[in-house]
């Protein structure tokens, strides 16, 4: 896999330059005009009347300001230029500390959680990060609140108290959040990596922090290196909202302009981050996950850090990433060597730029590694050989191009993070055209860049189990404990990977056919404003077999379509974990049959997912209208036809089968919920019955399963998009005439159960045991029967216990880092939810204290918790999100297939939502949550999960039998003998 670092989503900009000579407002000397030279339009209608501009404050910020009047929310983000690298080596994780402490209140907003109750009460969502090199704060709110919430995120950056208090408390998320990741395989191998590089480099240090690095930090401590680092002409802020341009100025010119600039030079090092120790060694490293894989890392010249026109990281990975037929990928799976790979680039500060090439390994690829080794450095030795042709350029930049013309309209806070992981790297002028899009073709400098891909100049680690590897580890990394190995690699080894010779069997992918060049609407004439927010497909197949619906696009105008089908069929039921695991299997042989032609058409914009559903299996299609029905055809035939040979159908089973057994090393949370999953469905496999299950899979009877998963069918459907209706129809004949098998009747069909929790014999608790570290509690309390207006009720309450569930239970109790509450829907069955995962507090501790804050919520309930004026409030937030149309085609699609697949195809569900929230009034929903969160509502349901406790962590009380046992393995001593 290619991981682009800059398609992993796509920015929102504006489409006009703006002259010098533009004012909007303000004072001119207030600040000054950026030229924007990011020219290149964007195509998709609904972001035709965004208009951008780029200014400097007069205290050295840069601000990206976007108007954009369809927005639905607001939102800001900040990044400063300082990060992890600037920690002090007696604080390690000072920064990362630091950024958790600007939310416990500030000078002119002093009260701890008034922030992110604001935020909350408003629709909105708020985070941060701490990077290598730079911290980003960013939120989004909803429209009406967006100066009020603007002016509670800058006193982050003028006045934040540092309450004392705070400091304590807060050391103790920082424990918790570090805590949470010490069984986390990625940080694991991170910080091994960390561990293995140039002392003296800032890249080595321990930078998430925790209790024993930061106990000496003070209030007085964070204050200096705040006062001292954070420094206006290192920051750089996105305002985004439907406010015009000359508002947007105002604001910033307004709140941002007085952050002291304290003309702070940004931190850079020339400083190599690897040893040379290490170059050309294999570093054997222990998962605590069943994992093999082997990873090829190299520290890059300092040039290639600086944003280069011709990304020669893109055009290589391009190429060594790619699972074409002739890729290094295909290669490797020809010879059972490997199951996926992937090759990036990380610019991890401002002269580091570090470049790996990754593959996942079988059973053989594992025991043949220098083989496969091998393989890369004659994929990398072809590349060089050969050269990169002009037209792989040329597609890269087309295919880059029409992603960043042609994008969706997403989720506000997606986009503000992406901007702000991305605004770090560019210079405002170019912002964000150079981040999205290849600019030229140097083939010089991808030589040079290739010329650094040696096998003296690399780090390999191998990830995998010792028993397997036959290296036991004989060091630990000091911080999350990592075992791991170095090894010595023989020279006449290193001597064959440098002398590699190109392999016939590996090049250049060839030109991508599914490339769309034809990207007409079908019907251009429907303005935006004017169409439903909600169109009414129509039944264009309707009989015992097939069910499909179908709607243009008349709302968003891309060429582009969303197609889902799903196939219900007896050999896929819930409750049969032999039949479930087959499934898993079918899915996994059709979808690495068609990887090579998949992947091409996913470079494309073409993307197509296979999944075992409820009682099914489902075909999903989204992309680029032009080529659709070509990959899709091929999609069905090798659904409905596909073979597995037995030599890959064991490489499946045993890749299902890691992956069902890895999920006992997942968070304790997650684990949970899987519990709450398996109590609330009367149908439903676990992983660890779906493990057992596939281990005795045959390869005869796999076959026979592959024979008759589509004997008996029914066939549900979705089209929409920009396609006509007698190209929608000749699509739905292809389906029903590819499946064409018995019918599989409705009465035949099984449907989703859901429990009902007893009132008279509840509540309930259910104990589950992980060997994962830390403890995890969910309570779920369901409500009253169905109705659409306990639905609005529910959803007002829940949203208004959010923000105080997570402040009373993380910012205060200090109980867990996850700590989570929310309002859910189950098939007409409606239940509350509040989560807390702890590494410091047993189960029944922590569902003692969810009853008890359920408690004080409902005595504060009308004082303080939910006056009035706040149940309108969440009231108006919760409607404008129900009343906002989806975001992009594929999100629209995605809620008709919801409307098909959950709510019997009622189109007016949602409708019917709005209307019950509209009516709504503040006594009904005091009533609701009277009756639902009081103890006279028994209908509760804890899970208990108790997992490995690290010593003295956690205050556990040990029952005892009887008093008489208790005095057996106690003392007693008189008033004498205890002086």
């Amino acid at each position: 896999m290619w991981n682009n670092w800059c398609l992993k989503g796509l920015l929102i900009v504006g489409i006009f330059g703006w002259s010098s000579c533009l004012l909007y407002g303000e004072d001119s000397s207030s600040y000054t005009l950026i030229k924007d030279r990011a020219k290149i339009p964007l195509l998709t209608p609904t972001f035709f009347e965004r208009k951008t501009l780029k200014i400097r404050l007069k205290n050295g910020l840069e601000a990206y300001l976007i108007s954009d009047p369809l927005a639905a929310k607001s939102g800001a983000a900040l990044s400063v230029k300082v990060g992890s690298w600037e920690d002090p080596k007696e604080y390690p994780g000072i920064a990362h500390f630091l950024e958790h402490m600007l939310f416990l209140g500030t000078k002119k907003y002093p009260i701890e959680s008034e922030y992110s109750r604001f935020i909350s009460e408003n629709g909105g969502t708020y985070n941060a990060f701490t990077a290598n090199n730079a911290t980003g704060y960013l939120f989004t709110i909803n429209n009406p609140a967006f100066d009020q919430a603007v002016d509670r995120f800058v006193q982050f950056f003028k006045e934040p108290l540092f309450n004392p208090s705070g400091v304590e408390r807060e050391l103790k998320a920082i424990d918790q959040e570090y805590a949470k990741n010490l069984e986390n395989d990625d940080f694991r191998f991170l910080f091994v990596r960390k561990a293995l590089q140039n002392p003296e480099h800032p890249n080595s240090k321990f930078n998430i922090g925790n209790s024993e690095t930061l106990k000496n930090v003070t209030r007085e401590t964070l204050i200096s290196w705040y006062q001292t680092h954070y420094s206006a002409n290192l920051m750089k802020l996105i305002l985004y909202s439907n406010q015009p341009l000359e508002k947007l100025t105002q604001l910033a010119v307004q709140n941002f302009s007085d952050i002291p600039n304290l003309r702070k030079i940004p931190f850079s090092t020339v400083l190599p981050a690897f040893l040379p120790a290490n170059r050309g060694k294999m570093i054997y490293e222990e998962p605590l996950k069943n994992l093999r894989s082997i990873t090829l890392l190299w520290e890059l010249p300092a040039k290639f850090a600086e944003m280069q026109d011709g990304k020669p990281e893109d055009i290589v990975c391009f190429i060594l990433g790619h699972e074409g037929q002739k890729s290094l990928l295909a290669q490797l799976k020809r010879e059972k060597l490997a199951e996926g790979l992937r090759c990036g680039g990380v610019k991890s500060g401002e002269k580091l730029f570090e470049f790996y090439l990754e593959v996942d390994l079988t059973q053989e690829g594992l025991q043949k590694i220098n083989t496969v080794i091998l393989r890369c450095f004659q994929a990398i030795a072809t590349l060089a050989a050969k050269g990169v042709p002009e037209y792989i350029f040329d597609e890269v930049k087309r295919s880059e191009t029409l992603n960043y013309q042609y994008q969706s309209r997403e989720d506000e806070f997606l986009q503000l993070m992406q901007h702000i992981q991305w605004i770090i790297h560019e210079p405002l002028e170019t912002y964000p055209e150079k981040s999205q899009i290849i600019t030229s073709y140097q083939p010089d400098l991808i030589q040079e860049f290739l010329s650094a891909l040696t096998p003296e100049n690399c780090e390999m680690h191998v990830i995998a189990p010792s028993e397997e590897t036959q290296v036991p580890p004989d060091q630990k990394e000091k911080w999350l404990g990592a075992p791991f190995a170095i090894r010595s690699i023989p020279e006449e080894v290193l001597k064959e990977w440098k002398d590699a010779e190109p392999h016939p069997a590996i090049e250049a992918p060839e030109p991508n056919p599914f490339i769309p060049h034809h990207l007409g609407i079908q019907n251009p004439k429907v303005k935006l404003q004017d169409s439903a927010y909600l169109p009414q497909p129509t039944k264009i197949l309707d009989n015992q077999k097939a069910t499909v619906y179908f709607a243009p696009d008349e709302r968003y105008q891309e060429p582009k379509v969303y197609w889902f089908f799903q196939f219900r069929t007896p050999e896929v039921m819930m409750d049969d974990p032999v039949k479930i695991a087959m499934a898993d299997l079918a899915v996994k042989s059709v979808t690495e049959t068609l990887n090579p032609l998949s992947y091409t058409a996913k470079l494309a914009g073409l993307n197509y997912t296979i999944n075992q559903e409820w009682n099914g299996i489902s075909v999903t299609l989204d992309g680029y209208s032009e080529n659709a029905l070509k990959l899709f055809e091929t999609i069905l035939d090798a659904l409905k036809n596909g073979q597995t040979t037995k030599e890959n159908f064991n490489l499946y089973k045993d890749m299902l089968l890691r992956q069902y057994l890895n999920f006992n090393c997942e968070m304790p949370i997650k684990q949970a919920f899987e519990w709450l999953k398996e109590v609330l469905y009367k149908s439903f496999t676990m992983q660890k019955q779906k493990a057992a299950a596939i281990q005795n899979v045959t390869y005869e009877q796999f076959n026979a399963y592959r024979k008759k998963l589509f004997e008996q069918v029914f066939i549900e459907g979705v089209l929409y998009g920009n396609m006509s209706l007698g190209e929608a129809e000749k699509c739905a004949r292809t389906v029903s005439e590819q499946f064409s098998g018995e019918t599989y009747l409705k009465n035949e069909r099984p449907e989703v159960e859901v429990i009902a929790l007893s009132n008279q014999e509840g509540p309930f608790y259910i104990d589950c045991e992980t060997s994962s570290q830390g403890n995890a509690v969910i309570l779920a309390i369901e409500s009253e029967p169905f109705s659409l207006t306990s639905r609005a009720a529910q959803q007002v309450l829940m949203q208004s216990m959010k923000e105080s569930f997570f402040s009373t239970l993380r910012t205060k109790q200090q109980t867990g880092y996850i700590v989570s509450s929310s309002a859910e829907e189950i098939k007409h069955h409606l239940f509350n939810f509040f989560a807390v995962q702890s590494n410091t507090h047993n189960p029944r501790d922590l569902l003692a204290r969810f009853e008890l804050f359920i408690e004080d919520f409902l005595q504060e309930l009308k004082r303080s918790e939910l006056r009035e004026e706040q149940f309108l409030a969440i009231k108006s937030s919760l409607l404008a999100d129900l009343q906002e149309p989806p975001k992009s085609l594929v999100e629209m699609g995605k809620v008709l297939k919801w409307m098909v697949t959950d709510y019997q195809a009622d189109f007016q569900w949602i409708d019917k939502r709005i209307h019950a929230l509209q009516a709504l009034t503040y006594e009904e929903c005091l009533d609701y949550a009277n009756s639902v969160l009081s103890k006279k509502n028994k209908r509760r349901l804890g899970i208990l999960l108790k997992g490995a406790q690290p010593d003295g962590s956690i205050l556990d009380y040990k029952p005892i039998s009887s008093v008489k046992e208790l005095k057996q393995q106690s003392t007693y001593t008189s008033a004498e003998e205890a002086l």
